[in-house]
């Protein structure tokens, strides 16, 4: 399944193949369109996704439904997963006979404390002050218009937030997952070697 760090489209690839754009229930739609999906936990239930499995479906139902009720601390779960899972990759095509498991901690963290809020304020944010052009001038309401926008400040305001926050974060949790003090030139000299 392909998803998207962007709030308003995520899409997956179900059992019959086609490929389905689930629409979180904040954009609200007058009618199911060509594969367009409401994203609610009611709508999983009354069938319109359909799921290779009884397992999958009850999992895609609850991740849905705690998307929907609580959406940060379920990104921030999921990032934490995902971030984790990454990093043991990582090692893993490093080729470490063991694995660091203090390092995938601190990624794991970092990701589920971090990663996760930053990237759903950052997209709600976006989407709330594109959403706020289109209001003001017809030029904004083209699709392409918009999503050259969304792009352009996640690639230059949020990635310049982003990136700089993150070595802060990481490197606290790294002290603190390995048991020693905070350093926070640790984190400069990271930002100046690796961020720039």
């Amino acid at each position: 399944a392909a998803t998207s760090l962007a709030p308003f489209a995520v899409s997956a690839t179900l059992d019959s193949g086609k490929l389905f754009k689930v629409v979180p229930s904040h954009f609200q739609h007058k009618e199911i369109r060509g594969g367009e999906l409401p994203a609610k936990s009611s709508d999983v239930r009354k069938g319109f996704i359909k799921t290779p499995g009884p397992l999958i479906a009850i999992a895609a139902r609850r991740y849905l439904s705690r998307l929907e009720s609580h959406p940060i601390s379920t990104k921030g779960a999921t990032a934490a997963a995902v971030t984790a899972l990454g990093d043991q990759l990582a090692q893993k095509i490093e080729g470490r006979s063991t694995l660091d498991l203090r390092r995938t901690l601190s990624f794991g963290l970092s990701g589920g404390v971090y990663a996760g809020p930053f990237v759903h304020f950052l997209f709600t944010g976006i989407s709330k002050f594109v959403s706020s052009l289109e209001k003001r001038s017809a030029v904004f309401a083209d699709r392409n218009i918009r999503a050259l926008i969304s792009v352009s400040i996640d690639q230059t305001l949020g990635s310049s937030l982003y990136f700089p926050l993150y070595f802060f974060v990481f490197n606290f949790f790294e002290s603190v997952v390995n048991g020693n003090p905070h350093d926070i030139g640790v984190a400069l000299e990271r930002i100046r070697n690796e961020g720039w």
